[in-house]
C-alpha cells in the first residue's frame, strides 16, 4: 500500500484511534486513503504541541463515520463557513505553509463516494472534522473496489495511532 508522505513535525502528544471494527465501504482506495491523511494532517498543523489528536472509525444509521477531532483552538466563525473552499486559508499570514487545498480535497473525496464533509467546534474546545461515506453495501453507494476502513489504513506523521 502506499503512504502519503508525511511533512516532518517535532511535536510530541498522543494520537488515539477509536476504530473497534473495520469498516468496509465501496470507493477508490488510494483516494480515500489521501483524504483521511489530508484530515489528520490538517490537525497536526494546526494544533499546538503536545496537544493530543482523536481519530475514530465508526458506523451509524448513515454509513461509515471517521471523525479527526484536535484539541486546539477550534475554528471561528469565518473558518467554519470556508474550510473546505479552495485555496482558503485561515490565517493569511502562514501563506507557504499549504495551499489551501487540503480540505477542498477532502469534500471533493466525499463528494465522490456519494458522502459529506463537515467540520465543527468540539465541545471542551478544539475542532472536530466528520468525513461520512455510505458503506459498501448501500445502494447509493458509487462503484469502484471495496475498501476497509481500520486502523492499518490510518497513519499520521506522529508516529503511527495508538
Amino acid at each position: 500500500m502506499r503512504h502519503t508522505p508525511a511533512a516532518p513535525t517535532d511535536r510530541s502528544s498522543s494520537t488515539t484511534l477509536d476504530a473497534p471494527a473495520p469498516i468496509v465501504i465501496r470507493g477508490d482506495r488510494d483516494h480515500l486513503r489521501q483524504a483521511i491523511a489530508n484530515l489528520v494532517m490538517n490537525a497536526v498543523r494546526h494544533t499546538p504541541p503536545h496537544a493530543p489528536l482523536e481519530v475514530s472509525a465508526r458506523t451509524d444509521h448513515d454509513g461509515a463515520v471517521v471523525t479527526v477531532r484536535d484539541h486546539g483552538p477550534g475554528l471561528d466563525p469565518d473558518a467554519l463557513t470556508h474550510v473546505f473552499d479552495r485555496f482558503w486559508q485561515a490565517d493569511r499570514a502562514r501563506v507557504g505553509h499549504g495551499t489551501g487545498l487540503g480540505l477542498s480535497i477532502v469534500a471533493a473525496i466525499a463528494h465522490e463516494h456519494g458522502g459529506t464533509a463537515t467540520a465543527a467546534n468540539a465541545a471542551g474546545g478544539g475542532a472536530s472534522f466528520t468525513l461520512r461515506l455510505p458503506l459498501a453495501g448501500d445502494a447509493s453507494s458509487p462503484g469502484g473496489t471495496e475498501v476497509s476502513v481500520a486502523p492499518s489504513t490510518i497513519s499520521h506523521p506522529r508516529g503511527g495511532v495508538g
